[in-house]
């Protein structure tokens, strides 16, 4: 048969390539029903599949928090039909299986209370939490334990944790923020004293052109913290810059006033080259600049040219250059 017939009209077809055309029509549907039944029947039959959680104890007695968790992982293997195993594979999110310390037995080892939970009771907790629908086995490890100690508090500041580009004439107004800036976080003593800070979650921004507030998520950097606040909001302030220039007059410092006097300066103005907001362009004036020369008698790295400082400029202005950046002079009898 010529494959090409399929992409074929209906009109274009003679009888006999019709009549193939819908032959094959019956095959293919004939082939995947055939496959969509073999598959239920797959999916229906009992299977089985490892999986793993993690274990979080929670309810610990007030002010006590948990430290040197044995195991962090609990394994099992489910048994279930093939498309419940699918479902559970790909459509559970909760990956974290919760113990409750109120529920477990204590013991009491070097002057610290230990709780624990054996296999026995993982398995049953894990077989309550499937339900009718599945069967657990295979579960391990044989015993959780882990120790109560004092929880403390620490403020924490926040760290951004994020990649931003600005597209072509746009940048930072001003500075990020973070809000809250710090985070009151609990925990053991021993976890707290090695962190610093508590980073967010990782942001990429490319080429922005506007302002950008996004809650992201806090990094709390282990299961035994816990702070009240778990997103923060980034503020990132954005404006169109441009490129301005302005000439100045160079103000010569020396203590002398005759010697000031007798200086004269070749240029005694220079240009001075800045980035600005395009919304502060016309707030801009020479009175918020201020360059200088220092006399060659103070200057000791002066030659026969006297270099420019820059003294004063505003906060709001990013100065690219000073042309020129040095200025002969002489001094008149």
């Amino acid at each position: 048969m010529n494959w090409k017939v399929l992409l074929r009209s209906k009109k274009s077809l003679t009888p006999r390539e019709a009549a193939s055309k819908r032959r094959l029509y019956v095959f293919v549907l004939c082939l995947l029903g055939s496959a969509v039944f073999w598959l239920f029947i797959k999916l229906s039959q009992e299977n089985q599949a490892s999986y793993h959680k993690n274990i979080l104890f929670q309810n610990f007695p007030e002010g006590m928090t948990g430290i040197n968790q044995s195991d962090s992982v609990v394994n099992f293997t489910l048994e279930t039909s093939g498309i419940r195993l699918i479902t559970e594979s790909y459509f559970s999110p909760v990956d974290t299986f919760f113990v409750d310390v109120n529920q477990l037995q204590r013991l009491r080892q070097n002057e610290r209370d230990v709780y624990y939970i054996s296999r026995e009771d993982l398995h049953n907790e894990l077989n309550a939490a499937y339900g009718d629908w599945a069967n657990v086995t295979m579960v391990s490890p044989d015993t959780v334990k882990i120790e109560a100690v004092p929880a403390i508090t620490k403020k924490l500041p926040v760290e951004l944790h994020a990649d931003i580009t600005f597209e072509r004439r746009f940048n930072l107004y001003g500075q990020k923020t973070v809000q809250p800036d710090s985070l009151l976080v609990t925990g053991p003593k021993t976890i707290l004293d090695t962190i610093q800070s508590i980073r967010t979650e990782y942001l990429r921004l490319e080429n922005i052109r506007s302002t950008v507030r996004k809650d992201l998520a806090v990094d709390i950097p282990s299961a035994l913290l816990s702070s009240g606040v778990s997103n923060v909001t980034l503020h990132i302030p954005v404006e169109e810059f441009t490129e301005a220039a302005i000439t100045l007059p160079l103000v010569i410092k020396c203590p002398d006033p005759q010697l000031r006097e007798q200086i004269r300066l070749f240029p005694s103005s220079v240009t001075l080259s800045y980035v600005v907001a395009v919304r502060d362009y016309r707030m801009v004036n020479e009175n918020m600049f201020e360059v200088s020369v220092t006399c060659p008698q103070i200057d000791l790295y002066s030659t026969d040219r006297l270099r420019i400082q820059l003294d004063k400029h505003p906060a709001f202005v990013e100065v690219l250059n000073i042309r020129p950046s040095s200025v002969d002079y002489v001094i008149m009898e």
